[in-house]
C-alpha cells in the first residue's frame, strides 16, 4: 500500500474517481424530487446553477498531470482558479496574489484568448436561440463582472489558467476540433444537462421553461 501511495496517481485510479463522481451526480438528478434538491443546493449554496451544468465537463478535463504538478508544487488548483478570476472581479485582492501564481507564457495566453473567443461566441449563439435555458446560466462577458458576479468568460479564463501544459494542449485541440466540425460546446453541455433532468433535450427544456 505504501508503494502505491509513493508511485502517484494512475490513469486507472483517476478514471475510477471520475466514474464515482459522475455516478454520484447522476444519482442526484434521478427523480423530480432529486432534481429540485440539486437545483436548490446549487442556487442556495453557490448562487449559480451553471456549476451543476458544467460538472461533468469539469470532471472529464482533470488529468493525472494536473494533479501531479499541483502536488509537486504543494499547490491548490481551486485556489489558483479563483485567484485568476479575481483579476476582473476583485483587482485589489488579485494584486496581492498575482506574484504567487504560476507564470504563463505570452504564447499560451494568446492561445487561451482564442479559445475563450470561440467559446464566448458559442455561448452568445446558445443564449440567442435558447434564452429561457440560458437565463439560469452565468452572465457571458467579463465586462459584466462584479465582486458578486463572475461571468462565463472570466470563469473560463481562470479555468484555462490552471491547466497543465499537457491538458491545455489537449483542450485547445478539442475546441479546435469542435469548431472545425461546426459544433457548439455550450449547446452540447446544456443538451446533456437537460437530458439529465429528464427532458428529451434542450429544445424540450426550453419550451417547458417558457411555459
Amino acid at each position: 500500500e505504501l508503494e502505491k501511495l509513493q508511485s502517484g496517481i494512475t490513469e486507472k485510479e483517476l478514471n475510477k474517481a471520475k466514474k464515482k463522481l459522475k455516478s454520484r451526480f447522476a444519482c442526484e438528478v434521478e427523480t423530480v424530487s432529486d432534481i429540485g434538491e440539486t437545483i436548490g443546493y446549487y442556487m442556495t449554496v453557490c448562487d449559480d446553477l451553471s456549476i451543476a451544468e458544467e460538472y461533468i465537463t469539469i470532471c472529464e478535463e482533470i488529468t493525472c498531470k494536473d494533479l501531479e504538478e499541483a502536488d509537486a508544487r504543494g499547490w491548490n488548483l481551486i485556489m489558483e482558479k479563483y485567484a485568476r478570476m479575481m483579476k476582473s472581479t476583485a483587482p485589489e485582492r488579485y494584486a496581492k496574489l498575482v506574484a504567487e501564481l504560476p507564470k504563463r507564457s505570452r504564447e499560451r495566453e494568446a492561445i487561451a484568448e482564442e479559445i475563450i473567443r470561440i467559446q464566448v461566441a458559442w455561448m452568445e449563439e446558445f443564449t440567442e436561440k435558447y434564452p429561457a435555458m440560458a437565463g439560469n446560466a452565468r452572465s457571458i462577458h467579463t465586462s459584466e463582472d462584479t465582486p458578486y458576479n463572475t461571468s462565463y468568460e472570466t470563469y473560463l479564463r481562470g479555468e484555462l489558467g490552471t491547466y497543465s501544459e499537457e491538458t491545455f494542449l489537449l483542450y485547445g485541440r478539442f475546441i479546435a476540433r469542435l469548431s472545425g466540425a461546426g459544433e457548439n460546446l455550450a449547446y452540447n453541455i446544456m443538451n446533456h444537462t437537460a437530458k439529465l433532468y429528464g427532458y428529451a433535450g434542450v429544445e424540450e427544456a426550453e419550451r417547458k421553461c417558457r411555459g
